[in-house]
């Protein structure tokens, strides 16, 4: 263990500098010998000379008893003085040390990389055992303060400097490694709020006990961070002696599974569901055929051999098909090493025998393929006078008055097509259904009343999307402008599927009408599709647990 102390090699001062006032009484006996000093008048008579004569033996020595009492008098009120300030003074690596009361800010790393572990303990319970021993040995008087570095545990533990060793030992003993990346900054921060506690306790100790790792310490996603840390640091050291106790390791590999994901919220019944894994080496040598397993309910179903290089990332992929429905515990895993929680990674994926799609229909006609929802149930359901359709996405439609009281947990998707006006209690419904992990679909039309839009369900606070529809733009009944899509490059998940696709139709679908929208700055959305003039044609947001897509046009001819 490397113990690092930041503090001049000699310090001086007083625990209670106020009181050296006092100095200020050792003007008193002069100030009583001027104000009580004779003035003689001489006058000459014939035996003045004898008396002179004798005088002169003795006066000097007179003098010099009076000056001798009036500077005791002085020094005992300065002593008494200094005394009541109670000076200290502290000499690094000397023999002889003050014993003053020290008023001591533990500083204890917990993050997840004091998990490693080492041949007889982890880099954590050596860590709370220097933290024992420096309360145990610690004098009377002296007073304590507990921090953990985390980040979203709570980091102050012992607030209020404690003299109370049973206590502090019995904090410090409840200590446990977390899961959490080390905010090493945050808990400076509270080092430095905590030392303008216990102003009577002159001397100062921070003491960081940690592993003092890069992701931590210097972060170097964040050149802002880092600085901050060094700063904090400086300014430590300026206001108490600064000791860092590094619990760390040399260099030693370390390997992990730093994600794993899906694209797919959840599965469906023997259709294959990717799995993307990512894997990081930490160390300074390349690992080959490195075994990287993937079971499904505690069960060993598929393994790969993985090359991973020195300091990188490495992207793995498995896929698997489900044969029961139900939620399905999912676990990659790599072999042990010194860090083992971090050579495991587990996934929740629900797996459905079919998909329930709630079609929400605001425009009535009697015409065939009339309604607004229409186009949209015949491509998810294309069902066959001869063949009826089979497939695992089933449609069912109600109309917009229907919706206040229909179930919609019972749906994996609600899809609103041209509704022409929401309630408030509508809105709500919605919102909850969203915030529970549903997924909404708003497509636009020509029933759509902007202002109650604006008013209810894209309300900024209140409402499913934090934006502001606008004018129409075209005019979808007359033809007389023409809109095409811009893919925006292909990034989203739901158009990359058609990049490198032309003939799929998104590139030559052509627009003839829709909403222009306004975005307020910061907001959780973002665009997945935009047309050739720059406005958004669908927009992606996040509610709770669940997403709302906004589609500013039809999903009927009326586009």
């Amino acid at each position: 263990m490397n113990v690092f102390f930041f503090q001049p090699l000699f310090a001086f001062g007083f625990a209670s500098p106020w009181l050296l006032m006092g100095l200020l009484a050792a003007g008193i006996p002069i100030l009583i010998h001027l104000l009580h000093k004779r003035k003689f008048i001489e006058t000459e008579w014939a035996a003045m000379k004898f008396l002179m004569a004798a005088t002169r033996k003795y006066s000097r020595r007179v003098r010099f008893e009076q000056l001798l009492i009036l500077l005791v008098r002085c020094l005992i009120l300065l002593l008494l003085a200094v005394a009541f300030s109670r000076p200290y003074w502290s000499l690094q690596g000397a023999f002889f040390e003050t014993a003053a009361p020290v008023h001591r800010i533990l500083v204890v790393d917990t993050s997840f990389s004091m998990r490693w572990q080492g041949d007889e303990e982890t880099l954590f319970e050596e860590a709370r055992e220097i933290a024992r021993s420096i309360v145990a040995s610690s004098r009377q008087g002296d007073a304590f303060q507990l921090i953990q570095i985390s980040s979203a545990s709570p980091q102050k533990l012992i607030t209020r400097p404690s003299r109370q060793q049973a206590y502090i030992l019995e904090e410090i003993s409840k200590l446990q490694p977390t899961q959490e990346f080390g905010n090493a900054g945050q808990a400076l921060q509270a080092a430095l709020e905590f030392l303008g506690q216990a102003q009577e306790l002159a001397q100062k100790e921070v003491i960081v006990i940690s592993d003092f790792q890069a992701e931590s310490w210097a972060p170097q996603q964040a050149e802002q961070g880092k600085s901050r840390i060094l700063s904090l640091m400086e300014a430590l050291s300026k206001k108490a002696t600064l000791i860092l106790k590094d619990v760390g390791v040399a260099e030693e590999s370390n390997l992990a599974i730093v994600d794993f994901n899906s694209k797919s919220v959840f599965a469906t019944l023997n259709q294959p569901v990717r799995l993307s894994v990512t894997l990081h080496n930490y160390g300074l040598l390349n690992q080959d055929a490195v075994n990287l397993q993937l079971y499904v309910d505690q069960q060993l179903v598929n393994q790969k051999q993985v090359d991973l290089p020195a300091n990188a990332d490495t992207q793995a992929e498995f896929t698997h098909q489900f044969t029961r429905v139900g939620d399905h515990r999912l676990e990659v895993r790599l072999a042990d090493d010194r860090l083992p929680l971090d050579n495991h990674r587990w996934k929740v994926m629900p797996v459905k025998k079919e998909i329930n799609v709630l079609l929400v229909n605001g425009r009535r006609s009697t015409e065939a393929m009339g309604r607004a929802t229409d186009f949209l149930e015949l491509a998810l359901s294309p069902s066959l006078q001869e063949q009826p359709w089979q497939g695992i996405i089933k449609p069912h439609v109600i109309n917009e008055g229907e919706l206040a009281t229909t179930e919609l947990s019972l749906y994996d998707a609600v899809v609103i097509c041209d509704v022409a006006l929401f309630t408030d209690h509508e809105r709500d419904l919605l919102k909850r259904y969203v915030s529970r992990g549903g997924g909404l679909i708003v497509s636009l039309g020509e029933q759509v009343n902007v202002k109650n839009y604006n008013q209810t369900i894209l309300q900024p606070e209140q409402g499913l999307l934090a934006l502001k529809l606008l004018d129409r733009r075209g005019d979808a009944r007359k033809h007389t402008t023409l809109f095409e899509f811009d893919p925006l490059q292909y990034q989203h998940p739901v158009i990359e599927i058609f990049k490198g696709n032309p003939d799929a139709g998104l590139e030559t679908t052509h627009i003839y009408e829709y909403f222009q929208t306004e975005h307020p700055p910061d907001t959780n959305t973002r665009p997945v599709l935009n047309y050739d003039t720059n406005d958004p044609a669908i927009i992606e947001g996040t509610l709770g647990r669940g997403k709302v897509v906004l589609i500013t046009t039809s999903l009927d001819r009326l586009a």
